[in-house]
């Protein structure tokens, strides 16, 4: 890429992690930096952000927000304001930024229960701000149909009393301000042994910023919060009691365990942890005993 003096460069989280620790280790980067930097999802934190702000301060970074069946950028935010935000909001109470709708789209919040199917959504069905719920996209940029997946479609697309086509993104998050905040993916939505809701990327984020570690997934398991953080990440070497006691030290009650190598990720997402599969390795001793 620096050969061919890229201009622009998105890459997920796992790269520019691996990128920014080829850089501490003494590894040559750039010799002519892109103009603009991006990356998104829901594994991007502040110190990530705060990574390549100082890696690139001369290029412009960007987040923006997209999905197979909507083409990017939906919304988008700089990295500045990221931080910024991040700060006066913090990720762990609030979510993760993902700035304003950008041209030729729509952006609202509805409930993740609500089916329609054939029926129109009404406007009492699109939530008021600052109500946590699934997001929904419409406009230019939103795909009118699943390729080759045609049984997705009457859940995932419908159309409002306007006739709107309006696209499910299987993410939970919330409007404040018109802009966009992510919780977690809808899938990973999760009720906490005491009540409530679990939005797993949060407490991530909490805790990945509380005691440095690279990273870490928040699951419930064996009917607890558990904290899983791989064997690869230095900070383990500490040992699972100190690191539950630096965890609960920031106001996070868990189980802590340390998975022997790298915790699993989705297949189609090398920065996306797979907790379905992730609770299924961690049951696997309780199912062999």
């Amino acid at each position: 890429m620096d050969a061919h003096r890229a201009e622009f460069l998105f890459a997920s989280p796992a790269l520019w992690r691996r990128y920014l620790d080829h850089i501490a280790a003494g590894g040559e980067g750039f010799t002519r930096p892109p103009i603009t930097i991006a990356t998104a999802g829901a594994a991007i934190g502040r110190n990530l952000v705060s990574a390549l702000k100082t890696e690139f301060n001369d290029s412009s970074i960007e987040i923006p927000y997209a999905a197979t069946e909507g083409l990017m950028p939906l919304t988008k935010i700089t990295a500045t304001a990221f931080l910024d935000q991040t700060t006066a909001w913090p990720i762990a109470q609030h979510g993760v930024p993902l700035g304003s709708p950008c041209r030729d789209v729509n952006v609202a919040i509805i409930d993740p229960g609500r089916i329609f199917g054939a029926e129109p959504a009404t406007a009492a069905d699109f939530l008021p701000e600052d109500m946590v719920g699934e997001i929904v996209i419409s406009g230019r940029r939103t795909s009118p149909a699943y390729f080759g997946r045609a049984d997705s479609n009457s859940y995932a697309k419908f159309h409002d009393t306007k006739g709107m086509l309006w696209h499910r993104m299987g993410d939970i998050g919330h409007i404040h301000d018109g802009a966009l905040w992510l919780r977690c993916r809808k899938k990973d939505l999760a009720t906490l042994p005491h009540g409530g809701a679990l939005y797993p990327d949060q407490i991530e984020q909490r805790i990945n910023d509380g005691i440095g570690s690279q990273v870490c997934a928040a699951i419930v398991a064996d009917g607890r919060l558990t904290i899983v953080l791989p064997s690869t990440d230095p900070i383990t070497s500490c040992g699972e009691s100190e690191l539950a006691v630096a965890i609960a030290q920031l106001g996070v009650e868990a189980r802590v365990i340390i998975l022997n190598g790298t915790l699993p990720v989705d297949s189609r997402h090398n920065s996306k942890i797979d907790r379905t599969a992730l609770g299924q390795v961690l049951a696997r001793p309780l199912e062999s005993a």
